[in-house]
């Protein structure tokens, strides 16, 4: 458990906050199970090919001289005059270029959410492996950990700061529940076609709900939704805390989350154990990967 990693670091004499603690240990524990995370199809890639030679003069990186071309003009090489260095253009090569697609998760961290810091939280496991299966793809992230009413923290737009993101992964609230639609809405308000596309992830309980209530505007957080899904253009995934049957309950949760995954095409899946985690990351891979990397 993170409480009792966190007092073996600090027998060993390590001075580590809880925080720091929790960062290392979903780290270390996100890391066997990294996952292909998914990269977008785009132009023809380019390849370096050889177009000539030039002169390579003082100041030149050293490594650039062709020597085979400078000795076949002089054998004694006269730096600045008798040197040459190849020079090189571009060409459209055989495969397609691939460019990575970004990342906006939103850990919900509630009362009813566990406390990642003191016990493990497959919830915060899950987003570590796909936060780390993401940079290590060369994506961006941006992770923001919220709880009740204007009770939210985020990172500085997109990043590639491993720590930055696993400490919003690994925080802890514990108040109310209530998604911070505004955050939502803004970073997909403006997002032109010129952007990257951008995968949204959730990860929540029931609680994730509230994220289709109105926001500070009157907005129908249903739009909202939809409209993140629309200019994202990389489709939203959930990963919930769930009861086993709440695709056939009756309750209101149940039928949001039903028109969720129905009319706007929210993939949903249920994470609250290691075997469920790994049964997501597997799904999440498959699904994503083989259809754009």
């Amino acid at each position: 458990e993170p409480f009792e990693y966190g007092e073996i670091l600090r027998a060993a004499g390590l001075k580590l906050s809880n925080s720091d603690m929790a960062v290392r240990y979903y780290r270390e524990a996100a890391l066997p199970y990294l996952i292909p995370f998914p990269k977008k199809k785009a132009f023809q890639s380019l390849e370096q090919q050889m177009e000539g030679l030039e002169a390579w003069e003082l100041g030149d990186a050293l490594e650039e001289i062709d020597w085979l071309a400078s000795l076949s003009l002089s054998p004694q090489p006269v730096p600045g005059v008798t040197t040459m260095k190849r020079h090189y253009g571009t060409a459209p090569g055989p495969e397609p270029d691939t460019k990575p697609i970004d990342l906006d998760i939103y850990v919900d961290s509630s009362g009813s959410m566990p406390n990642p810091q003191q016990r493990i939280s497959y919830m915060a496991l899950a987003g570590a492996v796909i936060c780390l299966s993401a940079l290590r793809s060369g994506s961006r992230v941006q992770a923001t950990l919220w709880s009740g009413k204007n009770q939210f923290i985020s990172t500085h737009g997109f990043v590639r700061d491993e720590e930055a993101i696993l400490r919003i992964l690994t925080g802890h609230f514990g108040g109310a529940t209530a998604f911070p639609i505004h955050k939502l809405r803004d970073t997909f308000s403006s997002r032109g076609e010129h952007e990257r596309d951008c995968h949204i992830l959730h990860i929540s309980d029931d609680g994730i709900t509230t994220m289709f209530s109105e926001d500070e505007r009157g907005n129908s957080g249903w739009e909202v939704a939809a409209q993140a899904l629309q200019r994202g253009r990389a489709e939203g995934t959930m990963a919930l805390n769930l009861w086993q049957d709440w695709r056939s309950s009756n309750t209101q949760c149940s039928r949001d989350l039903q028109k969720a995954h129905s009319e706007q095409g929210w993939h949903i899946h249920m994470v609250n154990d290691l075997a469920q985690l790994v049964d997501f990351a597997r799904e999440f891979s498959r699904r994503h990967y083989g259809e754009r990397a």
